[in-house]
């Protein structure tokens, strides 16, 4: 059996693409197009995503989790990421808050090296109401 990878993770992707779909509805028609790319990218080349260990529930099979490996694997979508990747990026920091922002950066590493809460929907991310993630415990 093969061992099981650690992403690495600055931001959380899911995150910033919820607050962006609610902020601006329109940003899906440029965002599923990209998507529908990179997952049909990664079925070409072979990717699983269920390689990589994740901590909590949100994280599972996360598009980054392709992203990273397509990087390793396709020196094509290295170009296209390249080309792609700085535009969408400004696009998203005009949507979202610089708050925003930072939370999902929050968030991303602290599912990376630390305790694991998920958000209630009733709670927001700067809130200290939060639950442990489903299948995790709270460290003391």
């Amino acid at each position: 059996m093969q061992q099981r990878k650690t992403p690495v993770c600055n931001v959380c992707t899911v995150r910033l693409v919820e607050n962006a779909y609610r902020k601006a509805p329109w940003f899906r028609v440029i965002r599923e197009p990209l998507l529908l790319a990179m997952r049909f990218m990664a079925y070409l080349y072979r990717i699983d995503p269920d390689q990589y260990e994740v901590r909590t529930q949100s994280c599972h099979r996360c598009m980054r989790f392709n992203k990273i490996a397509l990087k390793e694997k396709s020196a094509l979508f290295r170009v296209l990421n390249h080309i792609i990747n700085p535009a969408f990026d400004t696009l998203i920091e005009r949507i979202l808050t610089r708050q925003e922002l930072l939370d999902a950066e929050h968030y991303a590493h602290s599912a990376m090296t630390g305790p694991l809460y998920e958000n209630t929907p009733e709670h927001s991310p700067d809130q200290d109401h939060r639950v442990p993630a489903e299948g995790t415990k709270p460290y003391a």
